[in-house]
């Protein structure tokens, strides 16, 4: 069972309710929204509170929506692959060099 707030940790008000709505998120410039999620909100300040299984799902519909790769995968798929073609480099000129 979910516990309360008791008090808002921005504003301290104790103007907290339990409310069930479609949170939007911008996330590399795309608009995500994640309906109905069941969170805590400020009266005084807005301010939304969610609880692990809240912020497990909004992570599963923002990141679900966003298939493309990020630029550090790209990066380090890009830097394996150079670094497997410079190996092979490496590999056909010491094969090449004469036994001293």
């Amino acid at each position: 069972m979910k516990i309360p707030l008791a008090k808002c940790p921005i504003c301290n008000s104790r103007k907290i309710y339990a409310v069930n709505k479609d949170l939007e998120f911008l996330y590399r410039g795309r608009k995500v929204i994640v309906p109905q999620v069941e969170c805590d909100e400020c009266q005084h300040c807005g301010e939304i509170i969610t609880d692990y299984a809240a912020n497990q799902r909004i992570d599963a519909v923002v990141f679900g929506q966003n298939k493309r790769r990020s630029p550090e995968t790209i990066e380090s798929a890009a830097i394996h692959r150079h670094k497997k073609r410079l190996s092979w480099q490496a590999h056909a000129l010491l094969s090449e060099q004469a036994p001293l």
